[in-house]
């Protein structure tokens, strides 16, 4: 299969490919065998940036034996505010998430917690995602205490 890309095109492609990588394995210091398919399919599809006139944007590095991202795409990329809203976004649906869990398995207990009905434990937990919701709109994590 043969797949035509227009210069703007593959620049989004770079982008999205950021935005995969990050999420696929920036939390892991080495390639994993689970990773490691998907660093090959993004090797792949950098080694298209000259056809595509985007040199400036991904360059070989001979140090560690593959394509790398350019300082250029790195300043005028948008994937990372992308990757920053996601992690933002993110972070306060699982602090909300995880603290109503919490604290309704606190409330009820989990033994019982567990024989709930699934409805029954949504409507449990959306009680306190509500609250924390409210809290953390009106006050961020000042409200936090340990």
């Amino acid at each position: 299969m043969k797949l035509n890309l227009t210069k703007a095109e593959y620049k989004r492609l770079l982008d999205v490919l950021e935005i995969a990588d990050w999420i696929i394995a920036s939390r892991e210091a080495k390639e994993t065998p689970r990773t490691a398919p998907y660093k090959k399919l993004q090797q792949k599809l950098f080694t298209l940036a000259k056809e595509h006139e985007c040199e400036d944007l991904v360059e070989y590095e001979e140090q560690f034996r593959s394509y790398i991202y350019t300082d250029k795409f790195d300043n005028e990329s948008p994937s990372m505010e992308f990757i920053q809203k996601y992690n933002n976004d993110t972070f306060w649906d699982e602090l909300i998430d995880r603290l109503a869990r919490r604290d309704f398995i606190l409330e009820v207990g989990q033994e019982k917690f567990e024989k709930l009905e699934p409805i029954e434990r949504y409507k449990g937990i959306s009680r306190y995602e509500d609250k924390y919701d409210k809290e953390f709109r009106e006050n961020g994590l000042s409200g936090i205490r340990i």
